[in-house]
C-alpha cells in the first residue's frame, strides 16, 4: 500500500513502490528509495518516474546518511513543490518513517514523537529504530535552538558530533 502522510508526500515498501497502478492513483513522480544494494529493482520503475536512490542501513550507527539524505529530501521538496514524492524502503515502515520525520521536523517544526504519531496514526507499522530517534530528537532540538532556521552549518555540526560520537563508540 502507498499511504498519503500530507500533500505531495507518500510512504510505501518497495514492492509498492513498483506497482504501476499505485504509482499513478497517486500520481507519483519522483521516488526516493532507501536501498540495501537491490539492484535488480532497478530496471522495474517506470520511465516517467524520476528515481532518487541512496543507501541507509536501519541501524542506529546510520544517523550521519540519516541527515544527510532528509536534507536531500527537504530541498528536492521545496524545488519541486507540486510533485508528489514516494520515500520507500525495504518494509517501508523505519528508514522512510525517519525520513519523513525529519521533514516534518524541518518543515512544520514538529517534534519527533508527534511527527511519529502522525505517520503512526496513518501506517499502523510505523516504528524506527533508538539510533534514528536519537539522531532526529537532536536534530529538533538544535534546530529549535536556532529559531528552526535551518542552515548547513547547523547541518555541519550535527554530523560532526555524530561522527564524533561513532568514533568513541568504536575506539570504546
Amino acid at each position: 500500500m502507498i499511504y498519503k502522510i500530507i500533500d505531495n508526500l507518500y510512504i510505501s515498501n518497495i514492492l509498492f513502490s513498483l506497482n504501476n497502478l499505485f504509482l499513478n492513483e497517486n500520481k507519483i513522480s519522483t521516488i526516493f528509495r532507501i536501498h540495501d544494494n537491490d539492484e535488480e529493482f532497478e530496471n522495474l520503475y517506470p520511465k516517467n518516474i524520476k528515481l532518487i536512490k541512496f543507501n541507509l542501513e536501519d541501524n542506529a550507527l546510520n544517523n550521519i546518511s540519516l541527515i544527510k539524505f532528509g536534507d536531500l529530501l527537504y530541498n528536492y521538496t521545496i524545488n519541486h513543490p507540486t510533485k508528489n514524492i514516494l520515500v520507500c524502503c525495504r518494509d517501508g515502515a523505519s528508514c522512510s518513517v525517519a525520513l519523513v520525520i525529519f521533514y516534518l521536523i524541518t518543515k512544520y517544526h514538529y517534534n519527533v514523537k508527534n511527527s511519529l504519531s502522525i505517520i503512526k496514526n496513518i501506517k499502523i507499522n510505523a516504528s524506527i529504530n533508538n539510533g534514528f530517534i536519537n539522531t532526529l530528537n537532536i536534530y529538533y532540538y538544535r534546530l529549535k535552538e536556532n529559531n528552526f532556521i535551518k542552515t548547513n552549518d547547523l547541518l555541519k555540526l550535527i554530523i560532526f558530533n555524530e561522527k564524533n560520537k561513532f568514533n568513541i563508540l568504536v575506539k570504546n
